[in-house]
């Protein structure tokens, strides 16, 4: 998905930082903002707009390059979003019988 100029961002939004990092480029363009997010149920928007405004500069400051537009494609990390543990089969990948055709 990419929109106006083609930029898209990823980002990797925690408790305590907000990564992003440029896809699709030669060189490698990332940041890391610190982020103060209170889990009491307080609002965060005022600290995201922060938090991403901040990143945002970053990038383009290590990109040399403006990225408005851009699609930003977002990752939660524990603890603002639940992981689970999923079983796999007690067998190993040579154990396991697939059929021939």
């Amino acid at each position: 998905m990419a929109v106006g100029n083609g930029r898209r961002v990823g980002i990797a939004l925690g408790e305590g930082t907000l990564t992003g990092v440029l896809l699709d480029r030669r060189r490698s363009v990332h940041g890391t903002v610190k982020l103060s997010l209170e889990l009491d149920g307080s609002d965060p928007a005022p600290e995201l707009a922060r938090a991403f405004g901040e990143l945002k500069s970053l990038l383009e400051q290590s990109s040399g390059e403006a990225l408005s537009p851009a699609a930003a494609h977002v990752a939660l990390l524990p603890p603002l979003a639940d992981a689970r543990v999923v079983p796999f089969p007690g067998k190993m990948l040579p154990q396991l019988e697939i059929p021939r055709t």
